[in-house]
């Protein structure tokens, strides 16, 4: 059971005790991102500088203590949240702790760490963001016009001063927005150790919570079959297909059963049809992109030259089939995996950090218990997923983005989708 400590600085600590494991995962979580920041990429430098200024301040050439006790720091930033982490055996609470808590001294960054990182993070820039691969034309189809559209580039890496970074860190370290989690094998008395080195940090209290919402897109949910063709000279096509949903009418819970039932793993319907069977494709990715008022499902693939227009009918068609019949998918399967095999995560002190932080206190799915997230899994209905179906999978919602070697038939294409995800 989550339990929560604020303390005398109003800083919430938030615990979930897991005494039959022998490690810790402490998080720093804090409501900032790309869908809050201006200039875009800030919240992500932000980050870098800050975890390498405290891992210099306790990992160089005279003091290691990071090796010392074996642990292990790393840090994430989302659409909606920055986040640190330390970790390692059960034994060394306090002494990573001690030195996690300086992240809240507002003195950390170092000018050193800011130039090192403004390189790095030039290099990650250039190297990881590619604008031609489908996913990222996909993506760039469908949240259009928002802040997730775009996209930190070098020249604005280079333009963001070490002033800018402490200005911001500032603005979102702030008691509304920012909490710990801690999981594992943690004593009352480690936690209290914890409370007492926050306690020493003092930061402002006059901040507003974020939500995790962010305003549509011109078009969400009005999509009409919209569909984003580029030309390409490699010897395969690319595929993407995605669907808008309003988050409001649908637990993230159910969004996560039918992109299974549907869309991840090899066991998939998308993948079991297009691959397993019909030997059309191999490689594919899938993603949701979840906030509290809308999200979308995509799913992309490469696929042959002479495959293509097969492997979209194909999807088109499961698709349809699935606003009739969804009991003719694996639904057990499935249930299964966010039941039973849930409890794997009860081994496991990130993962289970990762759900109960960002679930619960940076989006709204409201579980204080891990049986409780398992319970909303069991509640799904096969006609619950039916009716989702029906609501999510029709062409008012869709995106394609195709990259083809030669112009495909758009028209052609709209019709079949039109026809296919028509039915109810």
């Amino acid at each position: 059971m989550e339990k929560l400590h604020v303390t005398k600085n109003k800083i919430k600590v938030y615990s979930y005790n897991m005494p039959h494991l022998h490690s810790f995962y402490l998080s720093l979580y804090i409501r900032a991102g790309t869908i809050y920041e201006e200039p875009r990429g800030i919240t992500h430098f932000l980050e870098h500088v800050y975890c390498k200024s405290l891992k210099d301040r306790f990992q160089n050439d005279t003091i290691r203590e990071l090796d010392k006790y074996g642990l292990e720091l790393n840090a994430t930033t989302g659409h909606s949240y920055m986040s640190f982490e330390i970790s390692g055996n059960a034994k060394f609470f306090k002494e990573a702790s001690r030195i996690f808590v300086n992240l809240l001294d507002p003195d950390i960054a170092t000018l050193e760490a800011y130039k090192v990182e403004r390189e790095r993070l030039k290099r990650e820039t250039e190297e990881d963001y590619n604008p031609v691969a489908i996913r990222n034309i996909a993506f760039d189809a469908v949240w259009d016009g928002t802040p997730l559209s775009i996209h930190q580039n070098s020249d604005i890496i280079e333009s963001i001063t070490l002033s800018q970074l402490k200005a911001e860190r500032k603005k979102i370290f702030n008691t509304a927005n920012l909490f710990f989690y801690a999981t594992g094998s943690i004593s009352q008395k480690d936690l209290e150790f914890l409370y007492t080195l926050v306690d020493d940090y003092k930061l402002s209290e006059n901040g507003t919570e974020r939500k995790n919402i962010l305003t549509p897109p011109a078009g969400f949910l009005a999509r009409n079959v919209n569909i984003y063709h580029m030309p390409t000279t490699i010897n395969f096509n690319s595929v993407a297909i995605c669907f808008d949903y309003d988050a409001t009418k649908y637990s993230q819970h159910e969004i996560n059963f039918i992109n299974r039932l549907l869309f991840y793993g090899h066991g998939a319907a998308f993948y079991t049809e297009l691959s397993d069977k019909l030997g059309l494709i191999y490689n594919y990715e899938n993603d949701i992109d979840n906030f509290d008022n809308i999200g979308n499902i995509a799913y992309n693939f490469d696929v042959a030259h002479e495959g293509t227009f097969q492997s979209i009918q194909t999807a088109i068609k499961l698709l349809g089939n699935a606003k009739i019949d969804m009991l003719d998918f694996d639904f057990e399967r499935v249930k299964a995996f966010y039941t039973h095999n849930s409890h794997y995560i009860l081994d496991n002190v990130e993962e289970m950090n990762e759900y109960m932080a960002f679930d619960n206190h940076i989006s709204n799915y409201n579980y204080t218990d891990f049986s409780q997230l398992v319970d909303k899994y069991n509640a799904i209905t096969k006609e619950r997923i039916l009716q989702i179906a029906q609501e999510i999978f029709c062409p008012d919602n869709i995106t394609i983005a195709i990259k083809w070697q030669k112009k495909p038939d758009l028209k052609k294409i709209r019709e079949i989708v039109k026809k296919g995800l028509s039915k109810s």
